[in-house]
């Protein structure tokens, strides 16, 4: 039976954010964002190989997405909200991908909050 992955946290301004979590919490963080139209569910992961490459994957859902709230945002608020989830998992150092629109959103995190991303 496999274990719940799914989990969700109360932002500062009351709005859900939605993630889902694959591996284990003790290899490397990596933040994915999902494209547009999709959602973190929408993330197909062996856990054996994230595990035999020491990753451990953080999945977002956008405002409107998934189970997170719909809240008019944007890129900036978002990354925000990224930053908050990362305070909430008590993760300083994180990389950080994103897939299509989601690479957008990777690299606005990326230029807002640089010092705690993994080079």
């Amino acid at each position: 039976m496999k274990k719940e992955n799914t989990f969700s946290i109360i932002l500062e301004d009351g709005h859900l954010l939605n993630y889902k979590i694959y591996g284990n919490p003790k290899n490397n963080p990596i933040i994915y964002l999902h494209g547009f139209g999709s959602s973190a569910s929408g993330l197909y992961i062996n856990e054996k190989k994230l595990d035999a490459k020491n990753f451990y994957v953080i999945a977002i859902n956008r405002p409107g997405y998934g189970s997170s709230s719909l809240k008019h945002y944007n890129m900036t608020n978002f990354s925000r909200d990224i930053k908050s989830l990362l305070e909430k998992l008590k993760l300083d150092m994180v990389d950080i991908i994103g897939w299509s629109a989601g690479g957008t959103y990777a690299q606005i995190f990326a230029s807002m909050l640089p010092s705690i991303l993994i080079v």
